[in-house]
């Protein structure tokens, strides 16, 4: 073998037999400044063809953009009434000028004012797209405030408003309005705000905000479908008008014969069912929603142990009560709830228990509402258009 070094020709070894240098060792140092060298030689190859580029770039804008003649204007010297004027030598004034955009160069044909009118709809595009984004931007203001509220009053709806007057398509105020006046029972107007919602919601704004809450999936596949109803306040139908006939002549009839009539009040919540279940949505001293199971069996309503804590709601000492239920005994802390609405219907200081729930397979429950609310009421359920109906009658004119 020979040495890589000093070139000394000798059995092949580790070391060098004259310079004593490792001879793999020494290979390799020179397999990697031989690799080292190729790359500085590629990247000054690559700089060169780079600053090439960049002069026959600069070279053919020039060319194409010669440099503009001076105009009469320029090159004329006006020289005020007093002011003593000064002569200025062929080799100070400039004979050509580069494009700076100082004075705007008229089309050819056209004068001067002509070619600035000709510019007017590219300035008026770029105006009304920054005062889009200034609109934009205050909707978004006016949602923060009404987020800020949260309190489903008329001064939140108004926020709401505001911003969808702002800008049209502003997805998130359609949802948090629709809830507000779905949460009042509201619902006709509260199906006008959600349509339009999934009119312009993206497939991530449908993730964020989830219309499940309020309407089962039937329901969300109508809102799609269906056309985004006016604004304007939704006028009686003619079963509606035909109901209100009827009431005002039983209301006469019983004014003439002096016989006590009653009316009938009908409250109409929409629930999700779930595994042949019906989950309808409430709120809890006013502040707390939460999902619902409704459970005729149940005498008393309960609450979730999770949700008594959001409520700071602790169960009364020595209060412990026993549920029956199909599969066991439960033991639960009665408690005294300081309101509970579902949909239109409130009811105040209602006792009821707290204990760990179950889930369904598909989705959680945060309480039980038992008959010690709905026994005031008559009950009937509309599966196919996933309604609960509830009436109460009174005396007319109470």
């Amino acid at each position: 073998m020979i040495c890589p070094k000093c070139g000394f020709s000798q059995p092949e070894d580790l070391y060098c037999a004259l310079c004593g240098v490792d001879i793999e060792k020494y290979q390799e140092y020179l397999q990697r400044r031989k690799k080292r060298r190729y790359i500085g030689y590629l990247l000054i190859s690559l700089i060169g063809i780079a600053g090439l580029s960049i002069a026959t770039y600069i070279k053919s804008v020039r060319h194409l953009h010669p440099p503009e003649p001076v105009s009469e204007y320029d090159s004329k010297e006006v020289t005020p009434p007093g002011v003593k004027s000064y002569q200025v030598s062929s080799i100070d004034k400039p004979k050509f000028r580069r494009k700076t955009g100082r004075r705007p160069r008229a089309d050819k044909g056209l004068s001067g004012d002509e070619s600035t009118r000709k510019s007017l709809p590219d300035q008026e595009k770029t105006e009304s797209g920054d005062e889009k984004q200034d609109k934009t931007k205050k909707a978004k203001e006016w949602f923060e405030k009404g987020r800020a509220l949260d309190d489903e009053s008329e001064a939140e709806a108004q926020c709401y408003q505001k911003a969808i007057e702002l800008d049209p398509e502003f997805v998130p105020a359609y949802y948090f309005l629709g809830a507000i006046y779905y949460r009042q029972a509201n619902y006709e107007i509260a199906d006008q705000q959600f349509a339009k919602f999934l009119k312009y919601a993206s497939e991530a704004d449908r993730q964020a905000y989830d219309m499940y809450v309020y309407y089962s999936p039937s329901d969300v596949e109508r809102l799609s479908e269906e056309k985004v109803k006016s604004e304007a306040p939704v006028k009686e139908t003619k079963e509606e008008k035909a109901e209100e006939a009827e009431k005002e002549t039983a209301k006469l009839t019983s004014e003439e014969t002096g016989q006590e009539t009653t009316e009938e009040t009908k409250t109409v919540v929409r629930f999700l069912p779930v595994d042949g279940h019906i989950i309808v949505s409430a709120v809890l001293n006013g502040f707390v929603e939460a999902k619902v199971l409704v459970d005729t069996g149940a005498g008393t309503t309960v609450l979730s142990t999770e949700l008594a804590e959001k409520l700071g709601l602790e169960g009364e000492p020595g209060s412990s009560v026993t549920l029956k239920t199909v599969a066991t005994d439960v033991e639960a802390q009665l408690a005294t709830l300081d309101s509970i609405q579902v949909g239109s219907l409130i009811q105040n200081n209602l006792r009821v228990a707290i204990t760990d729930l179950p889930s369904l397979e598909k989705t959680e429950f945060d309480a039980i509402l038992g008959m010690d609310f709905m026994n005031k009421y008559k009950i009937s359920i509309d599966n196919e258009n996933n309604k609960i109906v509830f009436s109460t009658t009174k005396k007319v004119g109470e």
